[in-house]
């Protein structure tokens, strides 16, 4: 979905999609440096796709800017939260903050709503926003 000037989300097609993903990706490492795009995967992904995930960011986009969700919604994360402070709850996550400041945002393949609640309500806030 792309949303027009009139403030209506159309749907596109994916060359059209990827286009304008590449343009922005460009235009943002041109003005801002590399690290100002970042990669955010997932728990779910195999050893092998988190290997070409985190290739793909360090090369083909230049940007150390990696993290996944599992590092905040894992029971791991959890048990080790209530060891040092006594609590379970996720720490202060800077990427929520860096989803309600940007100006685009692209996922590809993946449905962020049943994967990871809390990025997704972050983006659909940041939506009306344009």
């Amino acid at each position: 979905m792309l949303k027009g000037s009139d403030g209506v989300h159309r749907p596109v097609t994916w060359d059209q999609a990827l286009m304008l993903v590449t343009g922005a990706v460009k235009q943002t490492r041109e003005q801002y440096g590399p690290d100002a795009v970042g990669v955010f995967g997932g728990g779910g992904l195999t050893n092998e796709k988190a290997y070409q995930l985190g290739k793909f960011a360090r090369l083909a986009l230049g940007t150390s800017r990696i993290d996944y969700n599992g590092r905040f919604c894992m029971s791991s994360a959890a048990a080790a939260g209530n060891r040092a402070f006594g609590v379970d709850r996720a720490s202060r996550s800077p990427w929520k903050t860096s989803i309600r400041q940007t100006s685009f945002s692209f996922s590809a393949p993946t449905s962020p709503r049943p994967c990871h609640h809390s990025s997704s309500t972050c983006r659909a806030r940041a939506i009306p926003a344009g």
